[in-house]
């Protein structure tokens, strides 16, 4: 009688068992069936999984790395869509503003083409017509490609401790040749002590297109002021010139690319002072613009205050 119990207990527990058994094979194979069907839709680019219906165990936690993965990979879909969205607006610009001054010294070749005895004097201004299209177009797409490399997140700004004085002496020295063809002159009001943190190289190219835009704007015999304001937290600089100003309809679109107000030169194609921005940006720096029609205009550069600790150069603020 003994034996005979013993021997139905060892089937109850064996028929348990295989059951068990059986039952965790039939919900791994199910399991490992939606992770293969899971994979299958991520190949079709479709990333939705119901992590909390994921239970504790291997298979589990494969489940939760592929998961993870599929997030990565969808973040990863997701900006490539936008960088694409991004080419192909560039390549419209692009193609927009290359076409018009490419257009006009199409028609300039055309007329000394079609009028080989053609008056020297006018035959001189329909060259110049074409030297200065031309101009556009190099600069254009100088500019472009230099734009292309900050959007493509290729530029590694190296910065270092400088002169903010030596600085903007170095910037208003090379814009000199620029100021005199405009007949205006820069004043620098900056104290010897300031320093900035920044790469030199590009924020000597944002400089540039601001003064050139402030030159531009400025009569005949006027000054442009650079200065330097030192606060606790901030080093502001401003660029301050006697021009006509902007309407300020115009100021929320002024730092837009390709965008040209109402008193713009000619050959301005609209870049630099969004090129001016970027610049700013990505060496920690906040760029804005105030004006009054008659009362010239400001540009305000503001960099967060750096400090010295244990060696090492540390921004104050995490945001500007």
């Amino acid at each position: 009688m003994g034996e005979r119990l013993v021997i139905v207990i060892l089937c109850i527990v064996l028929t348990a068992f295989v059951l068990y058994h059986f039952r965790v094979r039939r919900r791994q194979e199910e399991e490992l069936n939606r992770l293969i069907a899971y994979v299958q839709s991520i190949n079709r680019m479709v990333y939705d999984l119901r992590i909390d219906e994921n239970e504790e165990g291997a298979l589990s936690r494969l489940s939760n790395e592929i998961y993870k993965t599929a997030v990565q990979l969808k973040e990863a879909s997701e900006r490539s869509r936008e960088d694409n969205k991004k080419l192909a607006r560039a390549l419209a610009d692009i193609s927009h503003q290359i076409k018009t001054p490419m257009t006009a010294a199409q028609i300039a070749l055309d007329n000394l083409l079609a009028h080989p005895q053609m008056d020297e004097a006018e035959r001189m201004a329909f060259l110049r017509r074409m030297e200065l299209q031309l101009g556009i177009v190099e600069q254009l797409i100088v500019s472009l490609l230099q734009m292309a490399k900050f959007d493509s997140g290729t530029i590694i700004m190296q910065r270092e401790e400088v002169s903010a004085r030596g600085f903007l002496e170095q910037v208003i020295e090379e814009m000199e040749l620029l100021f005199d063809v405009y007949s205006v002159r820069a004043v620098l009001e900056c104290a010897e002590s300031a320093t900035l943190f920044i790469d030199v190289k590009w924020e000597k190219e944002a400089y540039k297109n601001i003064l050139k835009n402030a030159a531009e704007h400025s009569g005949e015999g006027a000054s442009i002021a650079v200065s330097l304001e030192d606060l606790p937290m901030f080093i502001c600089i401003r660029i301050c010139d006697e021009g006509t100003g902007i309407p300020q309809r115009e100021l929320p679109h002024l730092f837009e690319r390709f965008y040209r107000g109402s008193g713009s030169a000619d050959g301005n194609i609209g870049i630099g002072l969004n090129f001016a921005r970027t610049v700013f940006e990505a060496d920690g720096a906040s760029v804005k613009v105030s004006s009054n029609p008659g009362r010239g205009t400001v540009f305000t550069v503001r960099y967060p205050k750096m400090t010295k600790k244990g060696g090492r150069i540390l921004d104050n603020s995490t945001n500007i």
